[in-house]
């Protein structure tokens, strides 16, 4: 993702909106990367995990309807409260 953010930005003028073409220098962010995969590992694999572990068996079959339903668990009570978290 740093490598992606870097060439848009390497190729275009954030003002003006006109590609360049500098030669600018990729530096991956250690720090950055250091506490996205602490995040990861730590917070939310086994948050994720466990709530669709819950979802599932709260809410089992494959059906439309079932499939729905989980959807609209995770998306209106559980997102609100994780995003942030993540965010913060």
């Amino acid at each position: 993702c740093q490598y992606i953010e870097h060439q848009k930005k390497e190729n275009t003028n954030t003002v003006t909106g006109i590609k360049h073409s500098e030669e600018v220098g990729f530096h991956v962010d250690w720090t950055r990367t250091s506490r996205f995969v602490i995040l990861g590992t730590a917070l939310i694999a086994p948050t994720v995990h466990y709530w669709y572990g819950y979802l599932g068996r709260m809410i089992p079959g494959n059906s439309m309807r079932k499939v729905l339903e989980r959807t609209a668990l995770d998306q209106f009570f559980f997102a609100p409260m994780f995003i942030p978290t993540f965010m913060t």
